[in-house]
């Protein structure tokens, strides 16, 4: 999808429960879902390191654009 010179790769969406999520939008929407993946993210502010938080996430197998679901 190209958003005038923009060529868009993925759309990520914020989701409280992953598994809820990839299943809601998988019936709603026809979307199958690659393997979850987890991984320790350090997050950082303007102020330096913040914290350590464990992510979930998955990617669309349809696309592009490909949508992102990251708990």
């Amino acid at each position: 999808m190209a958003l005038g010179n923009l060529d868009v790769h993925h759309v990520g969406v914020v989701v409280a429960e992953l598994d809820v999520a990839m299943e809601q939008i998988g019936r709603d929407t026809g979307v199958t879902w690659a393997p979850v993946m987890e991984r320790a993210q350090r997050i950082r502010t303007g102020d330096g390191e913040v914290a350590v938080e464990h992510l979930r996430f998955t990617y669309s197998r349809e696309g592009t654009p490909h949508v992102e679901l990251l708990e």
